[in-house]
C-alpha cells in the first residue's frame, strides 16, 4: 500500500474516532444516560439525521450510553447485544421520545445472529 493510501487511511480513522469521542462526551455530559429513566431530548437537526449507525453491546453500560446518544442527534440506530429484555427496555424508552431505534438481540460469537443484526441496519 503506497503511503499516500495509508495517509487516507489514517486520516479517515481518525475522523471517525473524532466523531466518536464527541459523541461519547456528549453522552457523558447528559447525565446518567446509563438508566433507562433519564430524560431524552432529541436534537431533530442533529448531526446524523439521515444516516444508519449500527451499535453491537448496546443493551447496557457505555454501549447504551452510545445508543441514546447517537438517538439524541437524530441517527437511526440500529443496536445488539445478548440481553433480550435490557434491550427491549432502551429501545422502548427511545422510541417513546422520538428516536428512531431498532434492537435486534444479537450475540456476535454467532454468525447467523451478526447477519440477522446486519441485514435489520440495512
Amino acid at each position: 500500500m503506497s503511503d499516500e493510501m495509508n495517509q487516507t487511511r489514517r486520516a479517515i480513522l481518525a475522523g471517525g474516532a473524532a466523531v466518536a469521542v464527541s459523541v461519547a462526551a456528549t453522552a457523558a455530559t447528559a447525565n446518567s444516560l446509563n438508566s433507562s429513566s433519564a430524560p431524552i431530548q432529541l436534537n431533530p437537526n442533529g448531526r446524523f439525521v439521515g444516516k444508519v449507525i449500527a451499535v453491537t453491546g448496546g443493551n447496557s453500560g457505555i454501549g447504551a450510553a452510545t445508543v441514546r446518544a447517537f438517538a439524541m442527534e437524530g441517527g437511526q440506530v440500529v443496536f445488539g447485544a445478548r440481553r433480550d429484555e435490557l434491550g427491549r427496555q432502551l429501545e422502548v424508552a427511545l422510541r417513546d421520545a422520538g428516536g428512531a431505534v431498532t434492537w435486534v438481540q444479537t450475540d456476535v460469537r454467532d454468525p447467523a445472529q451478526v447477519e440477522r443484526f446486519i441485514t435489520a441496519a440495512t
